[in-house]
């Protein structure tokens, strides 16, 4: 294969000082002709670069742009059209403001070196034309995939037949095998992140948590937390190793091929703490009618050693991953005209009739509808087998049953762009209670059903909360907000940690958001809310029910954005960052709020 001209390569330059901190300008030079490749044939899709250098794509002046097709915490991927060509791309633009703000430089820079060392050696992997900025972003631009991503087509199917869950998975391995021979781990591979071109094959995106061995050396290595919870390895939870090597990916193929088939996660739970205990301890089931070759095939791979699994050497190899009878049909379940996968044809060969599965779609009630269906349809599925957190390690983060430290858990992995979600539930222990002091609810069956992990946005990892809690209480759910508070003579928007407490008591403690480490003092809190016994008694902090401070109620406002606090002066309205947490939260505090 040639090497992509030099044209597509334009490095980031240092517009403006305010912006030298984003300095990505070392980041590529132009690559030489890649090495053999390790895989079994020619890609005789891959496209080949034209001789004559094209129209500039240097400035967002050159295109048109369309429509929004995504966007995260820094970043937004608009359709746009090439001005001088008319040719359609994907523009993904980061903003410089945030990735300092967020300090994900890092990532930016990293996608940016993996596009250019992987772009145009495969058609299986996203490629990308050009890069450059302006002074308030970073632009790459990218193929365009007209069919959105695997994700959106088990939303809209259910889940896929087999022949369609093999041909997907089969362009997954030999692009991610292809891809390790060149000395690159994804990472966070899910299927999310496996887009569909135009002819409904795979892509492979979002390489800002890739890693790049400078010699091709993939073996198991020190790793920060990434990926994403239903998909992450278990080696990489492991207190004492947590390492990530190419065998995490494999392992990723096994989840990715087990969601095309049931239509949900293997380890789908109610959070992502919930996700990491049923991972470490590989509890997961099949559902029924699940193809038996498909079911080998993910057996092999969710294997816990990373060296045990099917395709890492040396105990096994790509070639046998490849010969898995998944890829060459057998079973009496096959339709005896069933093809097996020719890995020589995989990149020219048309891609099989998309199929509904085991598992029926599930139809949205009606416009903008499918996403709030699909979660509630995995949640429900997570119930089944949700369990209360293990216990706390003397700095108060969770054990395993294995006692292995478990990850900080948010929406988003911790360490993974680009949406991460402040909003988790935290257990701390605060100094032992003092004679007499008794809490409320001190009845386990009195306090909220739902516990997760401590959170692990900079704004709450290692936060120690004793010093806004009582004696003996414990604090039960804590969340990132936004409310009104005066600062000086004016009221302002300003980030809070809202805490509910064993008190039971509402708490909400303003945040430094430029400091996550600063520790928490009981002057930091602004606001202290009770809630009164049943009948007008006395509660655990001697106020009645028709005091200032007691809770007589909470809703959600209509954008499902805002809860309101109802007291009986005043309501109190705090910003949460999603309706899921919002709701978890009002159904807490209404189950403390005695009947009138």
């Amino acid at each position: 294969m040639a090497a992509p001209p030099a044209w597509a390569y334009v490095d980031f330059r240092n517009d403006e000082s305010r912006n030298q901190a984003v300095d990505c300008s070392a980041a590529t030079a132009p690559l030489t002709s890649p090495a053999a490749d390790s895989s079994p044939a020619p890609y005789a899709s891959a496209p080949s670069p034209s001789s004559s250098k094209p129209p500039s794509m240097t400035t967002p002046n050159d295109f048109k742009f369309l429509r929004e097709l995504g966007s995260g915490s820094w970043s937004t991927v608009m359709e746009a059209t090439q001005v001088m060509t008319g040719k359609r791309y994907a523009l993904k633009i980061l903003s410089k403001a945030q990735l300092i703000k967020l300090k994900k430089v890092k990532y930016a820079t990293v996608e940016k070196d993996t596009l250019a060392k992987l772009s145009n050696g495969h058609p299986g992997i996203i490629r990308m034309h050009a890069a450059f900025q302006d002074e308030t972003s970073l632009y790459f631009v990218l193929d365009l995939a007209d069919n959105g991503d695997l994700a959106d087509l088990v939303k809209k199917h259910g889940s896929l037949s087999l022949p369609c869950a093999r041909w997907y998975t089969a362009q997954i391995v030999d692009a991610v095998l292809w891809m390790h021979s060149k000395g690159v781990v994804h990472r966070d591979l899910k299927p999310e992140n496996v887009l569909l071109d135009s002819e409904f094959r795979v892509k492979l995106t979002d390489f800002g948590s890739a890693y790049n061995a400078p010699d091709g050396d993939l073996s198991p290595r020190a790793s920060s937390f990434v990926g994403s919870a239903a998909y992450v390895s278990p080696e990489l939870l492991n207190r004492e190793s947590k390492t990530t090597s190419s065998s995490s990916d494999i392992w990723a193929i096994g989840c990715t091929l087990y969601f095309l088939v049931a239509g949900m996660p293997a380890f789908a739970a109610i959070n992502d703490y919930q996700s990491f205990r049923k991972i470490e301890v590989l509890d997961y089931m099949f559902p029924d009618g699940f193809y038996d070759t498909a079911k080998d095939f993910v057996q092999r791979l969710l294997v816990l050693d990373p060296a045990d699994r099917l395709g890492v050497e040396p105990k096994s190899s790509p070639s046998e991953l490849r010969h898995h009878p998944l890829f060459s049909p057998q079973s009496p379940e096959e339709n005896p005209s069933t093809s097996p996968i020719s890995w020589d044809t995989l990149w020219t060969d048309p891609p099989p009739v998309i199929e509904t599965g085991i598992a029926a779609p599930t139809q949205p009630h009606g416009p903008g509808d499918d996403e709030d269906v699909w979660e509630s349809m995995v949640q429900e599925f997570s119930l089944v087998n949700l369990r209360s957190p293990g216990p706390l390690d003397v700095d108060g983060d969770p054990l395993s049953p294995n006692g292995l430290l478990m990850p900080s858990s948010t929406s988003t992995p911790v360490d993974v762009p680009p949406d991460a979600v402040p909003s988790v539930v935290v257990e701390t222990v605060s100094p032992p209670p003092a004679p007499g002091v008794g809490s409320l609810a001190a009845d386990p069956s009195e306090a909220p059903a739902s516990e997760e992990a401590p959170a692990a946005d900079p704004v709450f990892k290692d936060r120690d909360w004793s010093a806004v809690l009582e004696p003996g209480e414990t604090l039960r759910r804590v969340a990132g907000v936004r409310t009104q508070l005066r600062k000086g003579l004016l009221k302002q928007s300003r980030p809070c940690a809202l805490l509910l407490t064993s008190g039971p008591r509402v708490v909400c403690v303003v945040v430094d958001e430029k400091d996550g480490a600063a520790p928490v003092r009981a002057g930091d809190v602004k606001r202290s809310f009770v809630f009164a016994r049943a009948g007008g008694e006395l509660n655990g902090a001697g106020l009645k029910k028709t005091d200032k401070n007691t809770i007589t109620g909470c809703r959600a406002t209509d954008d499902g954005r805002r809860l309101v606090l109802e007291t009986a002066e005043k309501e109190y309205t705090y910003d949460f960052t999603d309706q899921a947490t919002l709701d978890r939260w009002a159904q807490d505090i209404n189950a403390f709020v005695a009947p009138s």
